[in-house]
């Protein structure tokens, strides 16, 4: 064999051994790390911004292929705003923002979410009620969450929303 062959095979070995050393990391990471205080703080840091109350049955932290969360079952009660269930929410931070230390969310995926949402007292304001009105009257005051979070993307599947004016229903 000669000397090129056996260091090119050293190096591939020594490539392979990396690999199989960094997917058994990832594999140990979830067991090594106690994630029972990361999901208490979660779930106050949450409930504590968004002013009400939210418990989820479980919460996965998952590595590969890339770095996210996912919590199953979340029941959330925001007193006089809104409340409902969802099935699960898997959120997946930017990537640069993580090695510089900091937690941005790039993305987040909601399944079958079932909200109950009370407008304000504007909506009655509006003359007619009509599903367009209604709709543009939404768009506007939504239109602020997309300063705070400019490029985050979002996305709902099998979701059902409920709109209502203090008793009556207006839009689901």
């Amino acid at each position: 064999m000669s000397r090129y062959r056996k260091l090119f095979l050293r190096v591939v070995l020594g490539v392979v051994f990396l690999i199989m050393l960094l997917v058994g990391f990832g594999l140990l990471l979830p067991y090594l790390i106690n994630l029972e205080p990361l999901r208490e703080k979660i779930l106050n840091a949450a409930s504590q911004r968004l002013n009400g109350n939210a418990k989820y049955e479980r919460l996965d932290l998952s590595y590969f292929p890339q770095p996210h969360v996912k919590i199953h079952q979340i029941r959330f009660l925001f007193p006089e705003k809104a409340d409902g269930v969802v099935k699960s929410v898997e959120v997946y931070p930017e990537w640069i923002a993580l090695f510089k230390g900091k937690f941005r969310v790039r993305t987040i995926h909601v399944q079958s979410p079932n909200v109950n949402v009370r407008l304000s007292k504007k909506i009655d304001q509006i003359e007619e009620k009509t599903e367009a009105n209604l709709l543009e009257k939404i768009k506007e005051m939504l239109a602020d969450t997309s300063v705070i979070v400019p490029k985050m993307k979002v996305t709902i599947e099998d979701g059902k929303l409920n709109l209502y004016t203090e008793s009556k229903p207006l839009f689901s």
